[in-house]
């Protein structure tokens, strides 16, 4: 015996499932903004290396991220963390449209 779901349990689940793509957008741009915040209020450290023989090396951290250049510094946390958090979001969403659209298609033919 084949249980048949209904066409409009379909759209209501497809439906549910645009309302969390919408959540997790506005999400991910509330962490980005709160984060390019905190970066604002709290830019990178310099920190010198002393070496007994040559010249002192400096170099620029925030958070887990250092480098020799404070611009890579700043370039990593404005706009290459933003890009990844953005591209993650948009994968998942993707997936999700892809795994529900996939199912809707299969279980539409069926009837």
């Amino acid at each position: 015996m084949k249980l048949l779901v209904p066409f409009d349990a379909l759209v209501f689940q497809l439906k549910n499932t645009t309302v969390l793509m919408e959540c997790l957008i506005s999400e991910t741009e509330d962490v980005i903004l709160h984060s390019l915040k905190a970066f604002e209020e709290n830019e990178p450290s310099m920190h010198v290396i002393e070496v007994d023989e040559g010249p002192d090396t400096e170099y620029y951290s925030y958070k887990q991220y250092a480098s020799y250049s404070f611009e890579d510094v700043v370039d990593t946390y404005t706009v290459s963390l933003p890009s990844c958090f953005r591209r993650s979001s948009f994968l998942t969403i993707y997936s999700m449209l892809e795994f529900h659209l996939t199912n809707f298609c299969n279980k539409k033919w069926m009837q």
